[in-house]
Parts: C-alpha cells; structure tokens; sequence
C-alpha cells in the first residue's frame, strides 16, 4: 500500500485514463489509445498490449487487467 495526498475522486481520474500513464508508468506504458468503455490499447516496451480498466469513484475501487 502506499499514500497519495490527494483526494480519491482526482487519483480515481487520474489511473482511469490510461492516456496519463506514460508520464507516470514511464516503465511500462509508452503510449495508450482508448478502445472504449475502459478498454487500451498499450505500446509497452515489451511490444503491444490490452489494458482494461474499471473504476468506481463512490467506493473509491480501482482495477485493472493488463493483457501481454
């Protein structure tokens, strides 16, 4: 577990948009194109890859599956 001082509702917004996660998953994601409804696709240094993303802001659930 870890701390972010922000509040949920903004961290939520912020791991739900895949598009945001080369500036901070610069070790994973290079780049992401939305499929919709929570679909990526992924450039990732180990080649093309699927990321599906469900997050709920009321509980404050992030998941996701990523797909290599």
């Amino acid at each position: 577990s870890i701390a972010i001082a922000c509040a949920p509702a903004a961290l939520i917004d912020l791991l739900s948009d895949a598009g945001s996660w080369s500036r901070w998953a610069t070790h994973t994601v290079k780049s992401a194109k939305p499929k919709g409804n929570g679909e990526w696709d992924l450039e990732t240094p180990r080649g093309l890859a699927r990321l599906s993303i469900k997050a709920d802001k009321t509980t404050g659930v992030f998941d996701h599956v990523l797909h290599d």
